[in-house]
Parts: C-alpha cells; sequence; structure tokens
C-alpha cells in the first residue's frame, strides 16, 4: 500500500499531464533543446557545432553539422585511448582486442563553434539560450565561436 501511495504521489505532485518524467536527468526539457535547436541552426547554417553530451534534440531541430564524441569518430580516438591507457592487464588486453580495427588515424571533424552548456542564468555577452529542468534548475546555452585552423 505504501508502494502504490508514494507512486500515486510521485505521479501527481508536478502536476497532470506531466511535463517532464518523473525521472529526469537532462540538463533542459525537449521544448528548450528545440527552441534552441532552430535558432542554432539559423544562426551557424553549414558550419559544424561541438555540443555538449545532450544533442539528440538539439541535432534534429537545427538540422546543421553537431558533432560530439558519439557523433564524430575522429573525437571518440583520443578517449578511446585514454581508456585503454588507464586500464589494467587483463581490462586493457579486452579493448585492445575490441578496438583491433579502429582507425586510429581519424582526425575530428573541423568545427566552427561550440555549444556549452552552464548551470544559473546567463550572465556573459554573447549568442545564448536560456534552458530549464528538474534535474538541473536554470541553466543556459551558450555558442562560442572557435578559432580558425
Amino acid at each position: 500500500m505504501c508502494l502504490v501511495a508514494g507512486s500515486l504521489v510521485a505521479d501527481v505532485r508536478g502536476g497532470v499531464p506531466w511535463r517532464v518524467p518523473v525521472i529526469f536527468g537532462n540538463w533542459a526539457t525537449p521544448a528548450d533543446y528545440a527552441r534552441a535547436g532552430r535558432q542554432l541552426g539559423a544562426r551557424v547554417g553549414s558550419a559544424t557545432v561541438i555540443a555538449p553530451p545532450e544533442i539528440g534534440t538539439l541535432a534534429y531541430f537545427c538540422q546543421c553539422a553537431i558533432v560530439d564524441a558519439f557523433a564524430d569518430r575522429g573525437r571518440v580516438v583520443p578517449l578511446i585511448e585514454e581508456r585503454v591507457a588507464a586500464a589494467g592487464p587483463v581490462v586493457g588486453a579486452l579493448l585492445e582486442v575490441n578496438y583491433l580495427r579502429l582507425d586510429r588515424d581519424q582526425r575530428p571533424r573541423p568545427a566552427q563553434y561550440q555549444l556549452i552548456w552552464a548551470p544559473g542564468p546567463a550572465t556573459q555577452p554573447g549568442e545564448q539560450w536560456p534552458t530549464w529542468s528538474p534535474a538541473t534548475g536554470v541553466g543556459h546555452l551558450r555558442l562560442i565561436a572557435l578559432p580558425g585552423d
């Protein structure tokens, strides 16, 4: 009975219908990411943007080139090599076998911008999009131009 009562309280405390799931760990709501993605796409056009880890909704609405370690194999190679180097002898050997055919010569796609998420309201000048989530509260995404190659 306590489990049912606890579930009922969790289900309705945020209001019905739910704005977000009961367990929510993202830095922003899907609506915030969609709004930022549309405006980001209009701003950067065909330029490449390095994004924070949560890129799915941003990339969908941006219709632009957004990359991270999972979307650009050249960006994941250093992470893999770092993990292999930090592993013990057994796990390290297993990881080496797992990544035997990894193209370690792949270079990251050149990017012109980086999108950074930070907690709290925006305090620096520049292009920024406010965000909110039950997990992090108020935050913002900030677009930074990267120096040329």
